[in-house]
């Protein structure tokens, strides 16, 4: 089955977030996995900013708490919203690791729970639980390692938050805290490129650091999810890139790529499928 018109609009309204890195690959991705993927894409953006959106922390436990009761239910009830229901029709909710995505509730409830970030030890360990079970969910049963998924959602979900960073003057509550010290980044401060491209170019540093101690690479991609992670990890570090060597043009530009990466995520998408050919 395929997506009706009003599960695959909500979905892409969700998905499809414009200069996103799962909007950069998508269109790259074979056909028989599209869907499912933009189906998780949906239902990960509908939950991945409650930690951050909320400022009552049991709001948050509340709105979690109703996505995971409507995933268990959805498989034998059905479901009135339209990505739970994408899910479904996706095949994404019956093949879905359940550990996996239990450990990313869980990090996403810890959130709301924690701290201020103190460093970017803190940050690691917080983004390589939530955004390393999306990951693991995304991968299915493939060969990359714990450590693989975790390295590379960790700094995939890094890149996503240092966009933030144009947006506004508000610091946000996920930058850590030596390094808001270190640039004496306060909430009076200029939030123009300028002003805020040393702590772009700091971040990115660190997550290229992240994202190279356990590389993706294309042999080794066994399943759909880990091909769209392959693709996603060369975009995320083509763009960090670009962020830690021009972080104030990066900023300008919204933290968006240029037309290479295009070229580039093209390539990679053409290796994983002669990968897959030669498999069969």
């Amino acid at each position: 089955m395929t997506l009706g018109p009003t599960e695959r609009s909500a979905c892409e309204e969700l998905a499809l977030v414009p200069g996103s890195e799962f909007e950069g690959v998508y269109r790259f991705l074979p056909s028989e996995a599209q869907e499912t993927l933009l189906s998780l894409e949906a239902l990960f953006r509908s939950l991945r900013d409650i930690p951050g959106g909320v400022s009552d922390p049991s709001v948050g436990v509340a709105k979690l708490a109703w996505w995971q009761q409507e995933l268990a239910r959805a498989p034998h009830e059905g479901s009135q919203h339209p990505v739970v229901r994408a899910l479904l029709v996706s095949g994404a909710l019956g093949g879905m690791d359940r550990d996996a995505f239990g450990d990313y509730l869980h990090a996403l409830v810890t959130e709301l729970q924690e701290e201020p970030v103190a460093d970017f030890d803190v940050l690691r360990d917080r983004l390589a639980r939530s955004a390393g079970a999306e990951a693991r969910v995304l991968a299915g049963q493939g060969g990359f390692s714990d450590s693989q998924l975790k390295a590379a959602g960790a700094s995939a979900r890094l890149l996503e938050l240092m966009r933030t960073l144009g947006r506004g003057d508000v610091v946000p509550g996920w930058l850590p805290m030596a390094l808001v010290a270190r640039h004496q980044v306060s909430e009076q401060a200029d939030a123009s490129p300028a002003a805020r491209a040393p702590v772009v170019a700091d971040l990115a540093c660190v997550a290229r650091d992240w994202h190279r101690t356990a590389r993706l690479t294309p042999e080794a991609a066994q399943t759909p999810g880990e091909r769209f992670l392959v693709l996603r990890a060369g975009l995320v570090d083509r763009r960090l890139g670009q962020a830690e060597v021009q972080p104030e043009r990066w900023l300008t530009h919204g933290g968006r790529g240029d037309l290479g990466e295009v070229f580039r995520t093209w390539r990679t998408a053409r290796k994983l499928a002669q990968t897959v050919e030669t498999g069969r």
